[in-house]
């Protein structure tokens, strides 16, 4: 069965949260692989690799009609689901350290 992946945005929504980052940091961010490595830097996410993976995947949800492919990255998306979790709860906490 081939399942639509043209609305994958797991990582779009992070790495616009992301974006921030260098700018709090004194880092600088050129492309979407560095805000990762920025935000794996500070800690805001803990698997780097795994967003690394999930970005490829992403890429090649633009540009897919293979139904192997689209069956691997519908496999990996508890795995995705997990990692964006994660970096939401880091930011909601650094968001209320900043409040305080």
């Amino acid at each position: 069965m081939t399942r639509p992946f043209n609305g994958l945005n797991l990582p779009s929504s992070c790495l616009e949260e992301f974006e921030g980052l260098p700018e709090e940091s004194g880092l600088e961010a050129f492309s979407p692989r560095d805000s990762i490595r920025i935000a794996f830097q500070l800690g805001v996410i803990q698997d780097n690799l795994e967003w690394f993976r999930m970005l490829e995947d992403h890429n090649l949800t633009s540009h897919t009609y293979n139904e192997v492919t689209a069956d691997s990255i519908y496999s990996h998306l508890p795995t995705y689901t997990h990692l964006v979790r994660q970096a939401l709860d880091e930011l909601t906490r650094r968001a209320k350290r900043r409040s305080e």
